[in-house]
Parts: structure tokens; sequence; C-alpha cells
């Protein structure tokens, strides 16, 4: 290609991401603030959505030239990130079961919300972390590539954590789905 040509590619590229970040923006913000429908579900839809959107605004900075804001963002966006494991996990489980509250029970689902805590706040105030680096790694290999510290516990501890909540959340969405019977009443 060209240099115009990549230069077309990538306004492209960063058009596309801008859209999406805005879209997930505003129906993040609409689902915080509609009285219709149920209100937690609401939040816990809003809430994924608003954390894909920190996600989109991570790329967005080290692709352009805002890097200095990419180690507050990153900070948020870990925290994000594993909230949204949880809200997501919920949304689909009230969903399907038709839950309007959550139980005591629940609360077991803080423990990712508390790791991520525990991860950034102590050592992110107090710590040297060399973002440049953690940029430079996301940048080419995506967020599980970081082998550089990012909060209070080693890299690797930090991505088998990440790598053990996403998928055990990952499969209890599924679980919920493939044991339920919603996939029954919608093939009927």
């Amino acid at each position: 290609l060209s240099h115009g040509q990549d230069y077309l590619c990538w306004s492209v590229f960063i058009f596309l991401l801008i859209a999406i970040a805005f879209l997930l923006l505003t129906f993040s913000m609409h689902l915080f603030c509609t009285k219709k429908g149920s209100r937690m579900m609401n939040y816990f839809l809003g809430f994924s959505f608003f954390s894909r959107f920190f996600q989109i605004i991570v790329i967005l900075l080290l692709y352009t030239s805002f890097t200095f804001m990419f180690p507050v963002v990153q900070e948020i966006y870990i925290l994000l990130y594993f909230a949204s494991l949880v809200s997501t996990y919920l949304y689909i489980r009230c969903f399907i079961n038709g839950e309007e509250y959550l139980t005591k029970s629940d609360l077991i689902h803080l423990i990712p919300i508390i790791f991520a805590f525990i991860h950034i706040f102590p050592f992110s105030l107090f710590g040297n972390i060399n973002w440049d680096i953690v940029a430079n790694q996301v940048l080419t290999g995506g967020q599980l590539s970081i082998t550089e510290r990012t909060g209070l516990f080693s890299p690797s501890i930090y991505n088998k954590v990440q790598i053990f909540f996403s998928a055990s959340y990952l499969l209890a969405s599924w679980h919920v789905v493939i044991t339920s019977k919603f996939i029954n009443r919608v093939w009927d």
C-alpha cells in the first residue's frame, strides 16, 4: 500500500473506534438513566458496555498522541474489566432466570473486584510503574501480553488470575444458558 492508502486505512480505523466508543458510551448512559425495565439489569448491562468503552479508549490513547493519559485510563480499565466480568455474568443469569434481586450469596462475586482494587490502589500510589513499556506491550500483544508490573501483584500472578476469572465467568455464563429452560422456550 502507498503512503496515502495507509493514511486512509488508518483514518478509517480510528474513525470506527471513535464511533464504536461513542455508541458504547451512549448505550451505557441510556441504560444507567432509563426507568424502563429492571433497573438492576439495566445497570449490569450498562456497566458491561461502559467497561468496553474504556477498553476502546485505551486502544485509542495508544494509537493517537494522547499517551500521557494512558496510565490513569489503564488503571481504571483494569478495575472496570474485573467488575464487567461480574456484571455480565449477573446480567445473563438474572435475564435468563427472571431474577429481580440479588441474594447474600451473590456477595462472592465481589472477589474479582476486590482483587482489582488490591492490585491497583496501594501500588499505583507508591510504586514505580514503567508505563511506556506497558503501553508498548499492550499495543503489540494486547492486555494479556503485559510482562511489566502494573500494580501490587507480579505480572505472571496478575495475568493468571485475570485468565482464571475470565474463563470462570465465561464458563459460568454458558452453564446458566445451557442448563436453563430459556433455550427450550425460544425454540418452541
